[in-house]
């Protein structure tokens, strides 16, 4: 009887083991696909659209916040400080700047004053308080102290973020001690000019080129009384030679025994002759400017 038992308990043991094993067959089988839930009436998302006046007025909105916000900022940089009494000795920077310059006529020099450190001050400039130099490679070719008067009297509000300015007239040639007026011009090239206040220890060198001189109509001189009767002598002279060549065709064109001179020869030589005077009395009235202009110069 146990023994019946016994193999009753084995056999159950080995199906229960065997269902096991079947179970787990079948749940790594259903692993392999497994069906992705969907919800009821569900339907795909569509891409948002954008409406064109809308993104630009959008953009435009943005433009005009920013324009307002870079104008609000320049007024408040440029609000200006007033100052509070002179500069300090040493306070003052002067930049100087050549904007446009030609050789043989005169150039503007700009003069940028700022300060160190004050927000601003009050500052005399004169020849006795702002020095300026202009040099080439190799030598100082211009010189402030040479020619004192050239430079402007002013009084002047450098501020350390607004500079104010002045400017002088240089005559575009190289000065000497008593700043004569007979020296040579400047020839085109790049020059180096320097500005100093008084007291300052930190002059300001930049770099200007000196173009080619501009081309310009020459002026119509204007016509003197003795302009008036040399032109007429000239004009006597003129017609007095044109007649006395054709006097000189006439008498001769019998006694010439080679071809004889045509007319159109003929009037080429007298046009010839006419020019020779015109150009006589143009060397005559320039030599009459020159006398003048030394007697200026002289007197």
């Amino acid at each position: 009887m146990r023994r019946v038992v016994a193999l009753a308990l084995v056999g159950a043991l080995v199906w229960a083991f065997v269902g096991l094993v079947g179970m787990l067959d079948l749940s790594a089988d259903g692993e392999t696909e497994t069906p992705q839930a969907t919800t009821a009436g569900a339907t795909p998302s569509a891409t948002p659209t954008v409406d064109p006046d809308a993104a630009a007025a959008a953009a435009e909105r943005r433009a005009a916040a920013r324009a307002l916000r870079i104008v609000e900022r320049a007024e408040k940089r440029d609000e200006l400080v007033e100052p509070t009494g002179p500069c300090a000795d040493g306070e003052v920077v002067v930049t100087p700047q050549v904007p446009d310059a030609h050789a043989g006529a005169d150039i503007t020099v700009e003069l940028e004053l700022t300060t160190e450190e004050s927000a601003a001050c009050t500052f005399e400039v004169d020849p006795d308080d702002v020095f300026v130099t202009i040099k080439d490679d190799t030598s100082t070719i211009w010189s402030s102290q040479h020619c004192p008067a050239t430079m402007p009297t002013a009084t002047t509000v450098p501020r350390r973020t607004t500079p104010d300015t002045v400017s002088f007239t240089w005559n575009g040639k190289e000065s000497m001690t008593g700043c004569a007026v007979d020296t040579d011009w400047v020839f085109p090239g790049v020059y180096q000019i320097t500005a100093v206040a008084r007291g300052s220890v930190t002059p300001v060198e930049t770099l200007f080129a000196l173009g080619k001189p501009e081309q310009t109509e020459p002026a119509e001189p204007e016509e003197t009384d003795e302009d008036s009767e040399s032109t007429e002598d000239a004009e006597s002279s003129e017609d007095a030679a044109a007649r006395e060549d054709e006097a000189r065709d006439g008498s001769t064109s019998d006694e010439q025994t080679a071809e004889p001179e045509t007319e159109e020869e003929a009037a080429e030589r007298r046009e010839a002759r006419r020019e020779a005077l015109r150009e006589a009395r143009r060397q005559q009235r320039e030599d009459q400017r020159e006398d003048q202009r030394a007697e200026r110069d002289a007197g």
